[in-house]
């Protein structure tokens, strides 16, 4: 399963609906996502070679293009902090991966941390094409228009 690369969260589906999170994951009912003084919401970057990438994760991370809904706000000049998000997309890595967590796994995930990730059943998981990195701008723009260039 694809997860953040901050905070406990799961993809469990296609469609993920961003809540405000604590460091630890619970859920903050307090505003909604993504809020306007705060750092909460889904993360999208405009371009595959965004140093917000590398900051998050590098070749170690799984790209992929997401189509996003409700309340969409610019972050900065990377990117945006989005309520709804919907992959479409997977990238091909160019580089193995293999599972891992920037939080606190539950003790019954953590053998699988160490195990390989087959992109192609990660894909196949969500039912997303898996494209060539260097298609993905191109099979996002299929599904919508880029926000804030």
């Amino acid at each position: 399963m694809l997860a953040s690369c901050v905070r406990p969260c799961v993809w469990s589906g296609r469609l993920l609906v961003a809540r405000h999170l604590t460091e630890r994951g619970d859920a903050v009912p307090d505003h909604r996502a993504p809020g306007r003084r705060c750092a909460c919401g889904i993360y999208a970057v405009h371009r595959i070679d965004s140093p917000w990438l590398e900051r998050l994760g590098g070749a170690g991370t799984m790209m992929g293009a997401v189509r996003l809904s409700g309340l969409v706000r610019r972050h900065k000049d990377e990117g945006v902090r989005a309520e709804v998000a919907e992959i479409i997309a997977l990238a091909r890595p160019s580089t193995p991966l293999c599972a891992h967590t920037h939080f606190p796994a539950p003790q019954a995930c953590r053998s699988l941390l160490a195990e390989p990730v087959d992109p192609e059943e990660v894909a196949a998981r969500y039912a997303v094409p898996l494209v060539d990195p260097r298609h993905l701008t191109m099979v996002a723009l299929e599904h919508g228009s880029l926000l804030w260039p």
